[in-house]
């Protein structure tokens, strides 16, 4: 080796004889001492010190007994190198000639092997050699090497009963579950990971080196758990044992449950903590049972605890082990324990237990009802389901359910009496389904009023039912969509009905919106009005004679006679003019006065019959209640014209527009503040439409009709006779519009 080179230069010694001779006297050369001090060098450290001559191609031990205590062939002379190889193990011979020529080439700067020797009695041992060439030619060919060999049998020994312990522990790491860890704490805080089994791979879904390329496993950990695992390592840094669960998140997505166990590793010496050795495995199977069984049992107790029923468990001795609300003032708490007895009135505690012990004994359940009378003197009805617990064939005991059914038995007495009530009614009374018209309930009145067996309707269609114009059908339905969210329903209105065997009736009906299972339906209640709108129109037509004849006998009688007793007393005023008599301007008064009385007779002439084909109908009368109202009222009143030319109507459809218009205009004045009213009439296909439109404040509310003075209802009840309706409402501008549509065959 280079250090020999250095030390001894090119004065090697020689051999054992020289060195042991005289090597202690003083009178032994320099050269001798050296000789023996190395040699005992070499002896305390157990090595062979070796020359080899390649010119001359010998190998001379300097301590030759180093082989021989060992029972092996130094091979000195010619011919060492192939004599030694044949004695070093087949196994071994190749990697150490590769290293020996590595080191001759020069392109290691030292030879270093490790190889089995076979010694004498033909065994093996274990020996480390280092050499180094320290002479070389010009041209680098090697002259001369010098090296030391060592025996390390025991050393190798060790190292096999470390592998195989290394082997045994990385065999029982992979029969593990999970895997198994290690890792040592830095001085930073931080972790190195030492060592972690192959079971890694299966949790994760990664290898280590593809964790340790990603980061680390603490990036697979849910981040609402790294809070406990970061805990739990300070723990184990100061010392303290840690296990525990967590949740991580795996390479392809999956989520995970595992158990980890880690313990503190020390320092032999110090007794410091170092790192951590630990396993860990995967439990997310029976995890996720755990989970389920816990949502199980607790979705079980939030039901029975939020359940509107008592639920009551009781043992195979009747004793309560389970109940789910306060019964009687007493907590649950209070029950656990008590017989199924002691839950029923003292008249019914012998039936409760019979029924209890033949559910116990037979397993067959049992449903009874249980009345009594509350500390208020209330009576009150239970609903008792006694059902039988078993696990296999063994009987654990009764589960008791409890239903209150006071509340029940009272509405189904109510259902009842409506029944009967519905039976009873003088009106016919149909459920309509609102979305295909179906009827789905009718009461004996309602067939009878069609011609129908009871409940033969049920089923079928109410349109057939029904004979309405087309114009009028579509303002039904319009009325029907634009009022059912209105509070009280939709208006009363009339139409014509069709019995069984096609005669006709009208029929006057209440509808209001009714939702059942999520369902809208119409509830209609009907009279049989055809004899009373008979009597109504024949006593309005006799109205509208007498107001008619009235006011052609003021037109044409009085007004005629006051225009005569105007002309007669002009005569008489001309003559005292003649006669310069003071009496003239007493006769002007009087002309004066019977000229207003002349007004007023036209004016109660037009008011009793406002509308005649005469005078222009509808169209005239409207424009000229217009100009009558701009000129008494002081607004400004418009009349628009949107009819199809010509305007054929009836003078009494004709005088109920008319008198519509009238009082809305009345009403405009009255309350609206308004300073500009329009009144229109316009036709659109078999429809006639009157709008009398301002620009006040609108109404205040949604008008009604039920609530209404006489004025509105006798609005609502012209439109009705006219066949059309009538609809109120404030417009988007903010003032009161008034709208009536009625067929135009009206």
């Amino acid at each position: 080796m280079r250090f020999l080179k250095n030390h001894f230069g090119d004065g090697m010694p020689r051999g054992r004889d020289a060195a042991s001779a005289g090597a202690d006297s003083p009178e032994a050369p320099s050269g001798a001492r050296d000789d023996a001090r190395l040699d005992i060098a070499l002896g305390g450290a157990g090595m062979g010190l070796w020359e080899t001559d390649f010119r001359s191609d010998t190998t001379r031990w300097f301590n030759r007994d180093w082989c021989e205590t060992r029972g092996l062939d130094p091979c000195e002379g010619h011919d060492h190198a192939r004599r030694w190889s044949d004695c070093i193990h087949p196994e071994d011979r190749e990697p150490a000639a590769a290293c020996l020529s590595a080191h001759l080439l020069g392109t290691d700067d030292a030879y270093h092997a490790e190889y089995r020797l076979r010694d004498r009695g033909g065994g093996w041992q274990w020996v480390v050699e280092h050499g180094q060439v320290v002479e070389r030619a010009s041209d680098g060919t090697p002259l001369r090497m010098v090296g030391v060999c060592r025996e390390i049998g025991a050393r190798k020994q060790v190292e096999e009963a470390l592998r195989l312990s290394e082997f045994r522990y990385r065999s029982v790491a992979s029969m593990t579950p999970g895997y198994i860890f290690e890792y040592r704490f830095l001085p930073d805080g931080g972790i190195r990971q030492l060592w972690v089994s192959d079971g890694v791979q299966a949790v994760y879904g990664v290898t280590q080196e593809e964790i340790n390329r990603l980061g680390t496993r603490d990036s697979f950990i849910d981040p609402e758990w790294l809070p406990v695992v970061r805990e739990h390592r300070a723990a184990l840094a100061r010392g303290e044992p840690r296990s525990g669960e967590l949740r991580v998140h795996t390479a392809t997505g999956q989520t995970k449950w595992l158990h980890a166990s880690a313990v503190p590793v020390r320092d032999p010496q110090t007794g410091a903590v170092t790192g951590v050795l630990g396993s860990c495995f995967d439990i997310t199977e029976s995890k996720v049972a755990e989970i389920a069984l816990h949502e199980s049992r607790t979705t079980l107790l939030t039901v029975a605890e939020s359940s509107a029923d008592v639920l009551a468990l009781f043992d195979r001795e009747r004793k309560c082990v389970f109940l789910n609300r306060p019964i009687a003032g007493l907590t649950p708490e209070r029950w656990l324990g008590a017989p199924v007895e002691s839950f029923a009135p003292p008249e019914d505690r012998a039936r409760v237990h019979e029924i209890f012990e033949r559910v116990i004994n037979t397993g067959a359940p049992h449903d009874f009802e249980q009345v009594f009378k509350d500390s208020r003197h209330r009576l009150r009805c239970l609903e008792m389901r006694v059902r039988a617990v078993q696990s296999g064939e063994r009987m654990l005991g009764a589960v008791v359910n409890i239903t209150e059914v006071t509340e029940q038995r009272a509405q189904r007495d109510t259902l009842r009496t409506q029944a009967r009530i519905l039976e009873t009614m003088r009106e016919g009374v149909v459920l309509v389904d609102a979305e295909h018209l179906t009827v789905r309930l009718t009461n004996p009145t309602f067939d009878r009023l069609f011609g129908y067996r009871s409940g033969e309707l049920i089923g079928h269609s109410v349109e057939p039912l029904i004979s309405m114009p087309g114009p009028h059908r579509k303002r039904f339905e319009r009325l029907l969509r634009e009022q059912a969210g209105a509070a009280g329903g939709v208006p009363p209105v009339e139409f014509e009905c069709v019995r069984r065997d096609g005669s006709r009736f009208v029929a006057s009906c209440v509808i209001s919106p009714l939702s059942m299972g999520g369902t809208d339906h119409w509830l209609g209640v009907l009279n049989d009005v055809t004899e009373r709108k008979r009597l109504e129109r024949g006593i309005i037509e006799v109205a509208s004679r007498e107001q008619q004849r009235i006011g052609s006998d003021l037109h044409d009688g009085l007004g005629q006679e006051l225009t005569g007793i105007a002309l007669m007393l002009r005569g008489v005023v001309a003559q005292l003019n003649k006669e310069k008599s003071g009496a003239r301007l007493d006769v002007e008064d009087i002309i004066g006065l019977v000229n207003n009385a002349i007004e007023t007779t036209r004016t109660l002439a037009r008011g009793l019959s406002p509308v005649s084909a005469d005078r222009g109908g509808l169209l005239a009368a409207l424009r000229a209640l217009a100009a009558r109202a701009s000129e008494r009222y002081g607004v400004q009143v418009v009349f628009r014209d949107g009819t199809t030319a010509p305007l054929s109507v009836s003078d009494t459809c004709a005088t109920h527009l008319y008198r519509i218009a009238q009082e809305a205009l009345t009403n405009v004045v009255r309350h609206s503040l308004a300073s500009e009213v329009t009144i229109s009439l316009a036709t659109a296909g078999d429809e006639l439409q009157l709008r009398i439109d301002d620009n006040g404040r609108g109404f205040s509310g949604p008008p009604q009709e039920s609530g209404a003075g006489l004025g509105l209802k006798m609005m609502h009840y012209r439109a009705r006779m006219l066949g059309g309706d009538l609809v109120l409402e404030t417009s988007a501008e903010g003032g009161a519009s008034v709208r009536c549509t009625c067929p135009l065959e009206s």
